[in-house]
């Protein structure tokens, strides 16, 4: 793929907002269809890529409007407790190495 098409693949992984088995099948069939684009026009650019593609915005515009609203709201939920849970533990192991660090500190002045 050329620059063009790695950029285009990278915004569009970058706005898409869910995880999960839907968004690999999405990015996969992207892929495909940039890999054609970029064998058929080797000097294609990113605005050629979404004259003929779409932007990737109005690809996950119109994903989200036609995908099924329980699944949409299920992917959300997971990404939000994951977040969550990623945020609890960065705080947790900040916590951890403070207290660490402290107590060797003390140790050394002692």
């Amino acid at each position: 793929m050329n620059k063009a098409c790695r950029n285009y693949y990278h915004d569009l992984k970058l706005v898409f907002p869910l995880r999960g088995k839907t968004r690999k099948t999405l990015l996969q069939d992207i892929k495909l269809r940039l890999l054609e684009a970029n064998r058929e026009n080797p000097d294609i650019t990113y605005n050629e890529l979404c004259a003929e593609l779409g932007s990737p915005n109005e690809i996950i515009s119109d994903y989200l409007f036609d995908a099924d609203t329980d699944e949409l709201i299920h992917s959300l939920r997971f990404s939000h407790m994951l977040r969550r849970a990623v945020l609890c533990a960065a705080i947790i192991l900040l916590i951890v190495l403070s207290l660490d660090w402290g107590t060797l500190i003390y140790l050394r002045h002692r």
